[in-house]
C-alpha cells in the first residue's frame, strides 16, 4: 500500500549519485576557470611569470623556489618558464582542494 511521491523519487540513490556526479563536474570546471583566471592575472598585471600560480600551490608540499625562480624569470622577460613537477604538483594539490 505504499504510494511514490516526489520526495521519495528525489531521494532515491540514482538521484543522489547523479547530483553528486553533477556537483563533482561543476567543481572540476570552476577549478580549471580559476586557474585560468590567476595565470593570466599573474601574467599580465601582476608580472609575476604564467605559472607562477601552480608553483605558489606547490610550495605547500615542496620548496618555494621554483615560485622564485619563475618571478625571477619573469623579471628577465621570460613569463613562461615551466618546471613540469613542481606544475604538477600545484595542479594536483589545486584539483584536490
Amino acid at each position: 500500500m505504499s504510494t511514490h511521491t516526489a520526495k521519495e523519487t528525489n531521494r532515491s540513490p540514482k538521484t543522489l549519485w547523479r547530483r553528486l556526479a553533477l556537483g563533482a563536474v561543476a567543481g572540476v570546471i570552476a577549478s580549471l576557470v580559476m586557474a585560468m583566471y590567476a595565470m593570466i592575472a599573474a601574467l599580465t598585471y601582476q608580472g609575476t611569470g604564467f605559472f607562477t600560480p601552480l608553483y605558489h600551490i606547490a610550495s605547500l608540499v615542496i620548496s618555494p623556489d621554483h615560485m622564485m625562480m619563475s618571478i625571477q624569470q619573469a623579471d628577465a622577460g621570460n613569463a613562461f618558464a615551466f618546471y613540469a613537477g613542481p606544475a604538477a604538483v600545484g595542479a594536483a594539490i589545486h584539483m584536490m582542494t
